[in-house]
Protein backbone atom coordinates (compact mmCIF):
# COMPACT_ATOMS: atom_id res chain seq x y z
CA UNK A 1 0.00 0.00 0.00
CA UNK A 2 2.84 2.09 0.35
CA UNK A 3 4.13 3.69 -2.98
CA UNK A 4 7.72 3.75 -1.98
CA UNK A 5 7.05 -0.22 -1.58
CA UNK A 6 7.54 -2.11 -4.49
CA UNK A 7 7.74 -5.54 -3.39
CA UNK A 8 7.22 -6.57 0.69
CA UNK A 9 8.13 -10.45 1.21
CA UNK A 10 7.49 -12.39 4.34
CA UNK A 11 10.42 -15.05 5.64
CA UNK A 12 12.07 -14.34 1.94
CA UNK A 13 14.97 -16.83 2.82
CA UNK A 14 17.23 -18.98 4.72
CA UNK A 15 20.79 -17.35 5.42
CA UNK A 16 23.42 -19.74 6.84
CA UNK A 17 26.38 -18.84 8.55
CA UNK A 18 29.68 -20.50 10.01
CA UNK A 19 30.52 -19.02 12.78
CA UNK A 20 33.46 -21.40 14.16
CA UNK A 21 31.00 -23.95 15.53
CA UNK A 22 30.29 -27.27 13.96
CA UNK A 23 27.22 -26.20 12.85
CA UNK A 24 25.92 -23.29 10.88
CA UNK A 25 24.11 -20.74 12.22
CA UNK A 26 20.40 -20.46 10.42
CA UNK A 27 18.68 -17.26 9.77
CA UNK A 28 15.32 -16.52 8.85
CA UNK A 29 14.59 -12.90 8.29
CA UNK A 30 10.95 -12.09 9.33
CA UNK A 31 10.69 -9.17 5.86
CA UNK A 32 12.33 -8.25 2.93
CA UNK A 33 10.80 -4.87 1.16
CA UNK A 34 12.38 -3.76 -2.08
CA UNK A 35 11.46 -0.17 -2.41
CA UNK A 36 10.77 1.53 -5.73
CA UNK A 37 14.17 3.51 -5.58
CA UNK A 38 16.11 0.03 -6.08
CA UNK A 39 17.23 -0.39 -2.70
CA UNK A 40 16.49 -3.04 -0.28
CA UNK A 41 15.72 -3.47 3.34
CA UNK A 42 15.67 -6.59 5.35
CA UNK A 43 14.24 -6.06 8.78
CA UNK A 44 13.96 -8.13 11.91
CA UNK A 45 10.88 -7.68 14.02
CA UNK A 46 10.36 -8.46 17.59
CA UNK A 47 8.01 -7.95 19.90
CA UNK A 48 10.05 -6.41 22.69
CA UNK A 49 13.50 -5.36 23.41
CA UNK A 50 13.75 -8.56 25.60
CA UNK A 51 13.51 -11.23 22.92
CA UNK A 52 16.93 -9.51 21.67
CA UNK A 53 18.91 -10.23 25.45
CA UNK A 54 20.39 -13.89 24.07
CA UNK A 55 23.88 -13.66 23.19
CA UNK A 56 23.31 -16.60 20.45
CA UNK A 57 20.77 -14.65 18.92
CA UNK A 58 22.75 -11.18 18.75
CA UNK A 59 25.42 -13.06 17.11
CA UNK A 60 23.16 -14.55 14.45
CA UNK A 61 21.81 -10.92 13.91
CA UNK A 62 25.20 -9.58 13.64
CA UNK A 63 26.19 -12.02 10.81
CA UNK A 64 23.24 -11.45 8.64
CA UNK A 65 23.84 -7.33 9.29
CA UNK A 66 27.63 -8.26 7.95
CA UNK A 67 26.02 -10.22 4.88
CA UNK A 68 23.44 -8.30 3.72
CA UNK A 69 25.75 -4.86 4.56
CA UNK A 70 28.36 -6.99 1.98
CA UNK A 71 24.92 -7.14 -0.52
CA UNK A 72 24.18 -3.21 -0.18
CA UNK A 73 21.27 -4.10 1.65
CA UNK A 74 19.88 -2.22 4.56
CA UNK A 75 19.40 -4.37 7.74
CA UNK A 76 17.62 -3.46 11.36
CA UNK A 77 15.70 -4.73 13.69
CA UNK A 78 12.22 -3.35 14.38
CA UNK A 79 10.59 -3.57 18.13
CA UNK A 80 6.90 -3.60 17.99
CA UNK A 81 6.55 -2.12 21.18
CA UNK A 82 8.71 0.73 20.35
CA UNK A 83 8.68 1.59 16.75
CA UNK A 84 5.21 0.25 15.43
CA UNK A 85 1.90 2.69 15.29
CA UNK A 86 -0.89 0.26 14.18
CA UNK A 87 -3.54 2.70 13.46
CA UNK A 88 -4.45 4.04 11.35
CA UNK A 89 -1.84 2.09 9.04
CA UNK A 90 -3.33 -1.42 10.33
CA UNK A 91 -7.44 -0.03 9.60
CA UNK A 92 -5.99 1.56 6.05
CA UNK A 93 -4.45 -1.92 5.03
CA UNK A 94 -7.41 -3.83 6.10
CA UNK A 95 -9.81 -1.57 4.30
CA UNK A 96 -7.53 -1.57 1.48
CA UNK A 97 -6.35 -5.23 1.16
CA UNK A 98 -9.65 -6.05 1.03
CA UNK A 99 -10.19 -5.33 -2.20
CA UNK A 100 -7.44 -6.18 -4.02
CA UNK A 101 -8.79 -8.70 -6.35
CA UNK A 102 -11.13 -6.44 -7.34
CA UNK A 103 -11.11 -6.79 -11.31
CA UNK A 104 -9.30 -3.01 -12.44
CA UNK A 105 -10.90 -2.26 -15.69
CA UNK A 106 -9.42 -0.89 -18.60
CA UNK A 107 -11.55 2.98 -18.81
CA UNK A 108 -10.86 3.14 -14.88
CA UNK A 109 -7.29 3.00 -15.49
CA UNK A 110 -7.41 5.14 -18.61
CA UNK A 111 -9.53 7.58 -17.13
CA UNK A 112 -7.06 8.05 -13.36
CA UNK A 113 -3.97 8.47 -15.96
CA UNK A 114 -5.83 11.04 -18.31
CA UNK A 115 -6.80 12.96 -14.51
CA UNK A 116 -3.14 12.34 -13.19
CA UNK A 117 -2.06 14.16 -16.94
CA UNK A 118 -3.76 17.26 -15.69
CA UNK A 119 -3.41 17.40 -11.63
CA UNK A 120 -0.74 15.91 -9.52
CA UNK A 121 -3.13 14.91 -7.04
CA UNK A 122 -6.91 14.41 -6.58
CA UNK A 123 -9.36 13.71 -3.37
CA UNK A 124 -10.27 10.00 -3.26
CA UNK A 125 -13.93 10.94 -3.14
CA UNK A 126 -13.56 12.99 -6.90
CA UNK A 127 -11.30 9.79 -7.94
CA UNK A 128 -14.22 7.51 -7.17
CA UNK A 129 -16.49 9.60 -8.90
CA UNK A 130 -13.87 9.59 -12.06
CA UNK A 131 -14.16 5.75 -11.91
CA UNK A 132 -17.66 5.31 -11.78
CA UNK A 133 -18.43 7.51 -14.48
CA UNK A 134 -15.77 6.10 -17.00
CA UNK A 135 -16.36 2.60 -16.28
CA UNK A 136 -20.33 3.20 -15.78
CA UNK A 137 -20.35 1.48 -12.77
CA UNK A 138 -21.77 1.90 -8.94
CA UNK A 139 -19.59 4.34 -6.96
CA UNK A 140 -19.22 0.80 -4.08
CA UNK A 141 -17.63 -0.70 -7.14
CA UNK A 142 -15.67 2.43 -7.99
CA UNK A 143 -14.25 2.59 -5.03
CA UNK A 144 -13.49 -1.78 -4.81
CA UNK A 145 -10.89 -0.31 -8.23
CA UNK A 146 -9.53 2.42 -6.13
CA UNK A 147 -8.45 0.59 -3.30
CA UNK A 148 -7.16 -2.75 -6.03
CA UNK A 149 -5.28 -0.13 -7.96
CA UNK A 150 -3.37 1.14 -4.31
CA UNK A 151 -2.70 -2.48 -4.21
CA UNK A 152 -0.75 -2.63 -7.73
CA UNK A 153 0.83 0.64 -7.78
CA UNK A 154 -1.38 2.34 -10.21
CA UNK A 155 -2.50 4.83 -7.45
CA UNK A 156 -1.19 5.95 -4.17
CA UNK A 157 -2.63 7.44 -0.67
CA UNK A 158 -0.64 8.14 2.33
CA UNK A 159 -1.03 4.84 4.50
CA UNK A 160 0.31 6.79 7.76
CA UNK A 161 -2.91 8.98 7.61
CA UNK A 162 -6.72 8.03 7.89
CA UNK A 163 -8.10 7.47 4.72
CA UNK A 164 -11.27 9.34 3.87
CA UNK A 165 -12.66 10.90 0.71
CA UNK A 166 -10.66 14.33 0.90
CA UNK A 167 -7.56 12.20 1.41
CA UNK A 168 -5.41 12.77 -1.54
CA UNK A 169 -4.88 10.32 -4.54
CA UNK A 170 -1.53 10.62 -6.16
CA UNK A 171 -0.06 8.14 -9.23
CA UNK A 172 2.68 6.67 -7.52
CA UNK A 173 6.45 7.24 -8.91
CA UNK A 174 8.21 4.47 -11.38
CA UNK A 175 9.82 1.68 -9.69
CA UNK A 176 13.62 1.11 -10.35
CA UNK A 177 13.59 -0.84 -13.58
CA UNK A 178 9.64 -1.07 -13.91
CA UNK A 179 8.46 -2.21 -17.39
CA UNK A 180 4.43 -1.62 -16.63
CA UNK A 181 2.86 -0.18 -19.47
CA UNK A 182 1.56 2.93 -19.04
CA UNK A 183 -2.31 2.82 -19.46
CA UNK A 184 -2.39 -1.73 -19.56
CA UNK A 185 -3.85 -3.75 -17.36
Amino acid sequence: MDPKVQRFLAQPHRLEMMAGGPRPLVYFPDVRIDYADGTTEIVEVKNTEQELSDPDYAEKLAGAGAVYKALGWGFRVAVAEEEIEIDPIYSNAKAVCADRFALIVRPAVLAIEERFHIDNEVALGKAEEIVAEAARIPLERATAILRAMMCTRRVAVDPRRRIHRDSPVTKPEEAVGSRRRSSGI
